[in-house]
This record gives structure tokens, sequence and C-alpha cells, in this order.
């Protein structure tokens, strides 16, 4: 803040950080600032990735549906079954290609 470095800083009420999908190189609100809950458009599904203040991934967090009134929906293999999936995808037509 004013080139200085915080070690502390008060977020007023209903501002909120939003963080981007790629945490090392997003335009986010490191880059906007803080985001007043009213120029909040949408709602999250489901939790991505949720890493704990020792950086450990907490894995029964990710994938799962935020706010889900039933019981905790995991969907971390349907997940990971479309990214194998689009792999495999992805490469037989790199190979197609490269022919």
């Amino acid at each position: 803040m004013n080139n200085k470095v915080q070690s502390k800083y008060l977020v007023n009420k209903n501002y909120y950080f939003l963080l981007g999908d790629n945490k090392n190189n997003s335009l986010d609100s490191r880059y906007w600032g803080l985001i007043p809950y009213d120029h909040i458009v949408g709602k999250p599904l489901f939790i991505w990735l949720s890493i704990s203040k020792n950086e450990f991934v907490r894995w029964n967090r990710c994938f799962t549906i935020i706010n889900s009134k039933t019981e905790k929906k995991y969907y971390i293999y349907h997940i990971m079954i479309i990214i194998i999936i689009y792999e495999i995808n992805y490469l037989c037509k790199r190979r197609r290609i490269s022919r």
C-alpha cells in the first residue's frame, strides 16, 4: 500500500478479496483491489482447491459443492475422468497433426 509492505490490513464490511483461478498469475483482487459485494455477479459452484496454512492440500474439501444443504458431494473422481478424457483427446489430435 503506497509502495510500503503491510503485515496487516483491515477489510471493510461487505468487501471481498477475489482470487483468480491461476493464483500465481491472475488479474484478480491483488490487481484491482477489494470488490464490494454489490459488484459481484454470480456465485461460486464448488471448491476447486483447498490448501491449509501449512501448505497441505485438503483433499476432503477439493471438488465439493459449496453450501450444499445435503451431505457433502465429492466430485474429484468425476473431474479426474473428464481431465483424462480431455488429455487423451488432445494427445490423439496432436499425434494426427504431427504425421
